[in-house]
């Protein structure tokens, strides 16, 4: 984590490349993880057709801030060795 400002060492680029290659793995753990907090798993279908807006999937946090953050940090993370 201190890339910028010392040398990166061989694990710190392996764990950057690792990490840089799971972001779709990332965001599935992200899914999940909301999926059972909320408690949409014990709804039914019935239930989420019902009104599918008030479901976490549709929010602003979910959407535009932590989707966007996992895509993003690894990536920084890995700029941040190079430069």
């Amino acid at each position: 984590m201190q890339s910028p400002l010392k040398p990166s060492t061989f694990f710190g680029n392996y764990v950057a490349d690792v990490i840089t290659s799971m972001v779709k793995i990332l965001q599935d753990w992200a899914w999940t993880f909301c999926f059972f907090l909320s408690g949409d798993f014990l709804s039914t279908q019935k239930d989420f057709f019902k009104d599918p807006h008030r479901h976490w999937q549709a929010s602003v946090a979910y959407v535009n801030v932590l989707i966007p953050l996992l895509c993003l940090l690894p990536v920084w993370f890995r700029l941040m060795q190079v430069c």
